[in-house]
């Protein structure tokens, strides 16, 4: 996992700030949390829990399980002392968590019940505290993954604590507006006030409220256009974010690694790597801008300079970070990387260390929804922006087509957190998902709902095809977008 220089500096600052009260360690030896954490007093989530430790929280690794999927990690702001799954710290590349010495479980006192707490039946009325979620979420009929989702919540949302599970890793809540009532992760949750897991009622039982989807045509029903998640998704325009001062900083940091500002790089699965996408272009014909001819210029900027050996323009590219069957934890995995150009790092750093683009367009969620949890997926997709922003890399993020008919819960959920991320790290949008919602079928094949709808040929013409087909409707995106960034941003 690669760190950004201000996880780095925020590390050497907690370092600074507690050194005559904490012993001293090394850059190596500190982590950083990517969430809000548990801190239990043993290597798995049976141990009970001893603390939280807030997201973005600087802690000194100690001590590892015989695996090393869970660590002893100690907070240098507070001295919490814990353990907690590696899956949620983001360590330096260089350190390798087997040198930690194997350690066992901690005797402290937890904060949530003991198994002899009497359980007590689900009330819609009942109420331990309040909160806000950090993330967007999938709210579950129960209190474990397998059970199934019955809607989602989006992040920032004030929730009502109606109590939690035995151990305390879930909570049953509900929306203060009322939009939404089940059981969510509880390290998504921020405690209002002084309350704690150990203040929540132990509470069983399972909630059958479910959310609506379309069941046919493009008309919403009234239920889901009410919905939050849904109305986010609704209210974001196609391209946002695409000034902040983060991405003017990713691109002047980029200028110092000689990224060049007429290169992008492609970055996703089958529907970036299969299907036609912005191909024509940086073939000198086969398109038809129709009234978007604006974007000639855009095109010219990136066609006339060769990504690496052998490829034309960054259109033509096929991209090592393009793979189908990919996911977004694909990217960060060397398994996935060409043998013969990327022997020995990930996908993405491969493309990047090859082409030295100054813009990714990336696009994951089709497969990803099927395959990896909303946590999971935010966590490796937070990874991929900050492996391409510590390069000097602008991720353009993009929400992702769907069908009513085709994991449609999911499907909005996981495009919020993509929304998440993207204020989270204030890089630019393309809200695909929007775009798509007016053409015929969602723009989303039948017969195939991962992947964008497409004609017999004219995939490149937008006289008319960009309100027929998804494939034509990301083509124009994308070409807006750099368009975008070429003017305002990559000029400079």
């Amino acid at each position: 996992m690669n760190w950004n220089h201000s996880k780095w500096l925020l590390a050497i600052v907690g370092l600074m700030l507690t050194v005559v009260i904490s012993p001293i360690y090394t850059q190596s030896d500190l982590a950083l949390t990517t969430t809000i954490l548990n801190a239990r007093s043993g290597p798995g989530t049976d141990y009970g829990v001893i603390g939280q430790l807030p997201h973005a929280t600087t802690v000194a690794m100690v001590g590892r399980s015989e695996a090393g999927d869970w660590l002893m990690v100690r907070s240098i702001e507070d001295g919490l002392e814990g353990w907690v799954t590696t899956q949620y710290l983001s360590i330096a590349d260089t350190f390798n968590v087997m040198s930690l010495p194997q350690m066992g479980a901690i005797d402290a006192p937890v904060q949530s019940a003991q198994s002899d707490n009497p359980a007590v039946a689900v009330s819609s009325g009942a109420s331990s505290g309040t909160g806000k979620t950090i993330s967007t979420l999938n709210v579950r009929s129960g209190p474990d993954v397998s059970y199934v989702p019955i809607g989602g919540i989006a992040v920032n949302t004030d929730v009502v604590i109606e109590g939690r599970n035995a151990i305390g890793n879930w909570l049953l809540m509900r929306a203060v507006d009322g939009s939404v009532r089940g059981w969510v992760a509880s390290r998504y949750i921020n405690f209002d006030g002084d309350l704690t897991l150990a203040g929540i009622s132990v509470t069983e039982g399972v909630v059958t409220e479910v959310i609506t989807a379309p069941a046919s045509g493009n008309d919403v029903e009234p239920s889901l256009a009410d919905h939050p998640i849904y109305q986010r998704l609704n209210n974001t325009p196609l391209f946002h974010n695409f000034g902040t001062s983060r991405v003017v900083a990713i691109y002047r940091l980029g200028q110092t690694y000689d990224n060049r500002p007429n290169v992008f790089m492609k970055v996703g699965d089958s529907v970036t790597d299969s299907q036609p996408f912005l191909l024509a272009y940086g073939q000198g014909g086969g398109y038809n801008l129709g009234g978007y001819d604006y974007l000639q210029d855009t095109i010219n900027h990136f066609a006339g300079v060769s990504p690496r050996n052998g490829v034309a323009n960054s259109f033509t590219n096929r991209s090592f970070a393009a793979i189908t069957g990919a996911t977004s934890n694909s990217m960060l995995d060397g398994l996935w990387a060409d043998p013969g150009s990327c022997a020995g790092t990930s996908p993405l750093m491969c493309e990047i260390n090859l082409t030295r683009p100054s813009v990714a367009l990336m696009l994951f969620g089709t497969q990803d929804m099927r395959v990896l949890s909303p946590q999971d997926f935010s966590f490796y997709m937070s990874q991929n922006i900050e492996a391409m922003s510590s390069n000097g890399v602008i991720p353009v993020l993009s929400t992702f087509h769907t069908h009513p008919d085709y994991y449609y819960d999911e499907a909005l959920v996981f495009n919020n957190i993509i929304l998440d991320l993207a204020e989270q790290y204030q890089v630019p949008l393309v809200n695909l998902w929007k775009a798509t919602q007016p053409l015929p079928d969602y723009g989303v094949r039948l017969d195939d709902p991962v992947h964008l709808t497409q004609g017999i040929d004219n995939y490149y013409n937008f006289t008319g095809e960009e309100g027929t087909y998804g494939i034509n409707a990301r083509n124009l995106l994308s070409l807006q977008a750099l368009d975008i960034l070429r003017t305002t941003i990559l000029n400079r």
